[in-house]
């Protein structure tokens, strides 16, 4: 019995609860199997008690900003003006303890009036993460590597926190001199929106090839890249409702093959997911400014009766199958958002992975527009959703 529970007993029970997270990802890598559990399990038991501990990365900014952050499998990314400060996930203490260090700052642009970063995401680069796709207010979009291996940053590295230290452009691409905005990847492809009501596909790893424009007809707010779907799509949250647009050949169309409602009126949508990594990508969730959280299913047939974003050359809105609001903040736009969940793949036990199956908790999470509220809800159980708040006391927006 003993052998069992060690050779299969315990990569079951991590199977079923373990909740993938970057940010211990290095330190869970050194752990046995058994520690891995009861790693799992006192996670699990902080979730159900809504337990959690914050911890404060930087001191304030000096001045008001709309900062951009980009996530990988081993560092964070925050932009803020024109430079970039990176943090990485690792461990200490012998894999007792995970840890998120400083790196650096990096600056990416001239520090003059209308360089702020708008855009900014992780690109594909063997495993690295070192390279990131970056867009300003002034229509430049750049592809940059992190300095970490370069001997000035080697040099200076325990001046870190006082030093910015450039980043290094590996490729700048050919687009119109306008204001850019967010920037959504997906495997080989970006998809870049810019302020005017367009957007643009870019191929990261081909700057020489001129991104082809699309026109959205309104302003574009946020953006998801989907291609592992049947049929490649963006979904884009616009200032009216999310459009969803194919990919075909390299290219977006012009014409939209869904449009997700919800509403009776034309409302802003500022963030647009995938609704749970690893599951259906043709499910997505959006969070708008009337202050709900919705979740469209793009094979779902029900549609809107009376819509004031339906007209003849575009189709007829799709309802959500699911639409979340924080009874405290009801009418808060919600201005981020993210899914937490785990979906086993179907060669996941053979490989001996510990990827999580569905019923370990399927989490919806929205930052809305003051006192840095942060509502969370379990979409099994909405009514036992809660939130919580960044600590600092702090009103911006989340």
């Amino acid at each position: 019995m003993y052998q069992i529970i060690h050779e299969t007993g315990w990569k079951d029970f991590c199977r079923a609860t373990y909740r993938e997270t970057p940010s211990v990802a290095e330190r869970w890598s050194s752990l046995t199997w058994r520690q891995r559990a009861k790693e799992a399990h006192l996670t699990n038991e902080r979730w159900n008690a809504r337990m959690f501990v914050a911890k404060t990365l930087n001191s304030r900014w000096s001045q008001k900003h709309r900062p951009e952050i980009a996530l990988s499998r081993s560092r964070l990314a925050v932009a803020c003006g024109h430079a970039i400060t990176t943090y990485r996930f690792g461990c200490v203490e012998h894999g007792i303890k995970s840890s998120v260090t400083l790196e650096g700052t990096f600056t990416v642009f001239p520090p003059v009036v209308g360089n702020d970063i708008t855009g900014l995401s992780f690109i594909e680069d063997g495993g690295k993460d070192e390279s990131l796709l970056v867009s300003n207010c002034a229509g430049d979009l750049v592809r940059i590597r992190l300095p970490l291996n370069e001997p000035l940053y080697q040099l200076n590295i325990k001046d870190k926190r006082k030093q910015n230290f450039p980043a290094i452009k590996t490729a700048q691409y050919q687009i119109p001199r306008i204001p850019l905005g967010k920037i959504a990847a997906a495997g080989s492809e970006a998809l870049v929106l810019a302020s005017e009501g367009s957007a643009f596909l870019v191929n990261p790893a081909s700057p020489w090839k001129k991104p082809i424009c699309t026109t959205i007809g309104t302003t574009a707010w946020a953006a998801h890249l989907e291609l592992r779907s049947s049929t490649a799509y963006a979904a884009i949250g616009t200032s009216k409702n999310v459009v969803v647009h194919p990919v075909i050949h390299s290219s977006i169309s012009s014409s939209p093959i869904a449009i997700l409602g919800g509403t009776k009126k034309d409302v802003p949508v500022y963030c647009v997911a995938q609704y749970l990594p690893g599951g259906s990508p043709d499910i997505i969730a959006s969070g708008w400014y009337d202050g709900r959280a919705r979740v469209h299913d793009l094979r779902c047939s029900i549609r809107a009766k009376d819509a004031t974003s339906a007209s003849m050359n575009s189709p007829t809105p799709l309802e959500p199958v699911l639409t979340l609001a924080d009874p405290w903040h009801p009418f808060d736009p919600v201005y981020s958002i993210a899914s937490r969940a785990q979906i086993e793949d179907a060669t996941a036990r053979s490989k001996g992975s510990d990827q999580g199956m569905p019923h370990q908790g399927s989490f919806l999470i929205a930052g809305s527009a003051i006192h840095s509220a942060i509502s969370i809800w379990d979409v099994r159980q909405p009514s036992r959703s809660w939130s919580m708040f960044a600590p600092g006391k702090d009103w911006s927006p989340v």
